[in-house]
């Protein structure tokens, strides 16, 4: 039997979907940023939403907000309806609800970033600029090599192959809020 019905709140479904789907199986870093997502927006706005008056113009208005109020951007807008979109899919799947009214909701349009590269002479001038500096290293990390800042952070003195002159990255160190934390690299081919 679901641990819930759809006179439950929308924000006790959250807590119980992050409870047992969402912390069991995804990263520490995924789950603190769902759980930002759900205290700082979705509990305040659709709380208190019975999951059986969730509409898709609720959902929308929603959207409409986190852009006007709280002056989100398309792109992480997406990652509201992601998920609210998955929570709800896990309602519908477990006899929750008879339908996931997030399906027909209409997240905004992705909006592509542009994405702006160093050119030989700039970076030339950047590695010009940081040497003998604490930044030296990692600058020619990431100019050289293409590192992110938390696969640079998360390199050991392992990761380094002396003898044939090789560096592999395997690991990231990031943080949220007051908590370091080493975790594996973003996706299989950050593993190089």
């Amino acid at each position: 039997a679901p641990a819930a019905d759809a006179t439950a709140p929308l924000g006790q479904w959250l807590e119980l979907w992050m409870d047992d789907d969402i912390e069991p199986n995804r990263a520490e870093t995924t789950v603190n940023g769902y759980r930002n997502i759900i205290r700082n927006h979705m509990r305040p706005a659709l709380g208190e939403v019975r999951l059986a008056d969730l509409t898709p113009e609720l959902i929308n208005g929603y959207y409409q907000w986190l852009a006007e109020e709280k002056g989100l951007s398309p792109n992480t807008i997406r990652k509201h309806h992601v998920l609210i979109h998955t929570a709800l899919k896990a309602a519908f799947r477990q006899g929750v609800i008879p339908a996931n009214p997030a399906q027909r909701a209409t997240p905004p349009r992705a909006t592509s970033t542009d994405v702006l590269y160093y050119t030989p002479a700039r970076l030339s001038r950047l590695l010009r600029e940081v040497e003998g500096h604490s930044l030296e290293l990692p600058a020619r990390l990431a100019g050289s090599l293409g590192l992110r800042r938390e696969e640079i952070c998360g390199l050991k003195w392992e990761c380094i192959d002396f003898q044939r002159q090789l560096l592999s990255i395997k690991e990231a160190r990031t943080a949220f809020g007051a908590t370091i934390l080493q975790k594996e690299t973003k996706t299989r081919s950050s593993v190089r």
